[in-house]
């Protein structure tokens, strides 16, 4: 398959166009979709040695294919420094793609709240929701669940999630995801 934006395969395209930026540590974010893992990390601050980051956040892979669309069009956004979109959303299923801030915080939002709540139709309906945040909006709630101590970050992933699916066993919340 040809990339639009650069002619070119798409391995060659990941080789010549995406890899570089993961190489150089030219992004904050990066995603892992392995086959057996699909994990988000956050490469802010941590070097430029490839073994001085740790790994982020995971997610159960049936989560990972309910909101796969979602995700697919949150990364179809990612673009280089020149504006061209890089089609990561084409390269997704086994590599490791570099992101930007905005893409990164909402996707390693979604992970955040996803993690714990058994029903899908809930996590589906917190990715729609998230995939809409902005970057400010995605950055500001991604600090609130993670930049504090252990108990105020539970409160902030959990008075999120409820603000974006109501609560477990929520009678409501199927039709409002199929408006969504």
């Amino acid at each position: 398959m040809i990339v639009k934006s650069t002619g070119l395969s798409l391995e060659e395209h990941y080789r010549e166009f995406v890899y570089p930026l993961l190489d150089k540590r030219n992004v904050n974010w990066m995603l892992v979709c392995r086959p057996s893992e699909k994990r988000i990390d956050s490469l802010e601050g941590k070097g430029t040695e490839k073994e001085h980051y740790e790994p982020g956040v995971s997610i159960h892979v049936n989560t990972w294919h309910r909101i796969l669309p979602i995700l697919k069009g949150i990364i179809a956004q990612v673009a280089n420094e020149q504006g061209i979109p890089l089609e990561l959303d084409r390269l997704l299923e086994k590599n490791t793609l570099p992101l930007d801030d905005e893409a990164g915080y909402r996707i390693a939002l979604i992970f955040l709240l996803a993690k714990g709540i058994r029903d899908l139709d809930r996590v589906e309906l917190i990715a729609h929701r998230v995939s809409r945040f902005t970057r400010e909006e995605a950055a500001y709630w991604h600090s609130r669940c993670t930049d504090y101590g252990d108990v105020q970050n539970r409160w902030g992933k959990k008075g999120l999630a409820i603000m974006l699916c109501g609560e477990s066993g929520d009678e409501d919340m199927c039709g409002i995801l199929e408006s969504a």
